[in-house]
């Protein structure tokens, strides 16, 4: 304007125009264009775009969408009840009833694994919720989905994939940055968060602003274990039983599935346990060889792959002799494995189309062992031994990584440092899983090989929680749970298990647990002493052990007692 009125007469000279005649401009202008320009488009479509109302489904399991996310809370460990750090949750649920059809929690960060143990668990009948955990109400949903909805994480791609493929589901991936387009699991989150999560002791709550002056450090007193078992009662007996907005509708989730099941709704099931393990587990291709099957330097073998083994050479000769131009995948065979389990694979015979379940040589190193983990002990035995990878330097490397981490995890004090070691030591909920209260969180030095492999422990029956139950019922589920991991698996329809037995005996269970009534966790002494401003000293950790830790829930209506595994010796 002003070079504009350089060349104008004085009386033509153009005016200034005023800050409000500017404002009025600004706000006739499109703010979708406006948005555009100053934050782009991404960020316009957010502000300014318009949603459409997505598909309805009409029956349970037509729908269900999947997340994982951080929950804001720290989680301690049983033993020296120091916090280790925000453990993540992965979730699934049904569109049209609303129902958390399944949960997995675990300081592993978002991986397939977490995909796989929590489709696993939605997919499965979760009868022993109850009687685990003394819920008034069942766990209802179970069965295989129609249609899961996934947002477009790496992790979630072609393991995925081929696992629903197999699983007769159908794999939808949700537009980049929309979450709105999976926004019933996105709002059952905040739910989360805001009924149970931000209630607990130890919440970080969703800013750090929000503490004012709280150290959820100096708060935080839940284990794992008892964080599984308030997530359990709260879904089972507050959520699911509550009215909330389900799609354009209210509804009850757990009266939605009830009315869903009264009008012949069949849930469909896969034909096994085993079965439904061996098609979630991840995939990949190897050679059969005369040693077996090597996977991450690791040896597998079988009686069962001799004749498959013939066969595939007998195939090749075959197409030799008739000059067939031979094709190298020929060769290879399909192999299923679990990512937290590396004791056994499952191998896919190409002529009867039936997966072999093959043990790994070293058992006593690769029992029990996850993926991430191994590949941490290759790493280490080649820098720190300077030597070749041997089945020898493997369980010694184990063992020497073990016993330092578990120092370094008792004496660390930053949160990011106490959540790699627990990742390391595959800290994980372990009372959904067996009955046998779970002593991973006190691993000896000497000890290399686990109770038992996380593949079979994941699909056992539930049984009771710590000080859950009484005596008599916790003795007679521990002898329920040894009889049954001592007893065969059963026959599966379709998937051939051929693996050798284990040799030795079960070991004896544990004696269970009965909780004494202690203190409240309010009334216990946490001021100064009498005779000066110190902080009185902790108590010891011998000390502390003989008295069950209790947890007070009663801001959301939970009161539970957890009694770290190590107590019960």
């Amino acid at each position: 304007m002003l070079q504009a009125n350089q060349s104008k007469l004085p009386d033509e000279q153009l005016k200034v125009p005023s800050d409000a005649t500017i404002y009025r401009y600004v706000e006739d202008l499109d703010q979708m264009e406006v948005a555009i320009a100053r934050f782009g488009r991404a960020q316009a479509e957010r502000m300014h775009g318009q949603t459409w109302q997505g598909p309805r489904p009409t029956r349970p399991n037509q729908r269900w969408q999947f997340d994982f996310t951080k929950l804001d809370v720290l989680v301690v460990d049983g033993v020296d009840w120091l916090p280790i750090g925000r453990p993540v949750i992965a979730a699934i649920r049904d569109v049209y009833t609303g129902y958390p059809v399944g949960i997995y929690i675990s300081f592993d960060p978002p991986s397939y694994r977490l995909v796989m143990e929590c489709l696993l668990y939605a997919c499965l009948r979760k009868t022993h919720v109850k009687e685990m955990f003394q819920t008034t109400n069942d766990y209802l949903t179970y069965g295989i989905p129609e249609v899961l909805v996934v947002d477009n994480a790496i992790e979630l791609n072609r393991d995925l994939e081929w696992a629903c493929l197999q699983l007769g589901i159908e794999l939808q991936h949700a537009p980049v940055r929309m979450p709105w387009f999976k926004g019933a699991i996105e709002r059952w989150f905040r739910t989360l968060n805001q009924e149970l999560i931000h209630n607990a002791p130890g919440t970080t709550f969703s800013r750090c602003c929000q503490w004012r002056g709280y150290d959820p450090r100096k708060h935080a007193c839940m284990t794992l274990d008892g964080l599984w078992e308030a997530l359990h009662l709260w879904i089972v007996d507050d959520y699911t039983q509550s009215v909330h907005h389900i799609g354009e509708e209210k509804g009850i989730p757990a009266k939605r599935w009830l009315r869903a099941l009264e009008k012949d709704f069949v849930p469909r099931l896969p034909p096994s346990r085993n079965d439904l393990l061996v098609l979630v587990s991840r995939r990949t291709t190897r050679t059969v060889g005369p040693h077996g099957i090597e996977f991450e330097n690791l040896y597998y073998q079988s009686e069962a792959l001799r004749p498959l083994r013939s066969r595939l050479e007998r195939r090749r000769q075959e197409q030799h002799e008739h000059g067939e131009e031979q094709d190298r995948h020929d060769a290879v065979v399909e192999v299923k494995y679990h990512p937290g389990d590396l004791g056994r694979i499952w191998v896919l015979d190409p002529f009867e189309k039936e997966y072999i379940e093959v043990r790994a040589v070293n058992w006593e190193y690769a029992q029990g062992l996850s993926l991430w983990k191994h590949r941490v002990i290759k790493r280490y035995t080649r820098r720190e031994l300077q030597m070749d990878v041997d089945d020898e330097a493997l369980i010694l490397t184990r063992a020497r990584l073990q016993a330092r981490l578990q120092q370094e995890f008792r004496v660390a004090r930053t949160i990011r440092t106490r959540v790699g070691s627990a990742r390391f030591l595959d800290i994980q909920v372990s009372c959904w899983m067996r009955g046998i209260p779970s002593t991973a969180s006190a691993i000896q030095v000497t000890e290399v090989m686990g109770e038992e492999s996380a593949a079979l422990t994941i699909l056992a029956p539930g049984s009771a929680s710590q000080g859950a139950l009484p005596q008599e019922n916790a003795t007679s589920m521990a002898l329920a749970l040894v009889e049954h991991a001592a007893a065969p698996p059963p026959p599966v329809p379709g998937v051939t298990l051929l693996a050798e037995p284990e040799s030795g005996s079960a070991a004896e269970p544990p004696p269970p647990a009965v909780s004494q009534p202690v203190a409240p966790q309010g009334e216990r002494s946490q001021g100064k002493s009498k005779g000066g401003g110190k902080r009185e000293p902790a108590r010891p950790q011998e000390a502390a052990r003989n008295e069950p830790e209790v947890v007070d829930f009663s801001q959301f209506g939970i009161t539970a007692s957890y009694i770290h595994p190590e107590r019960l010796n």
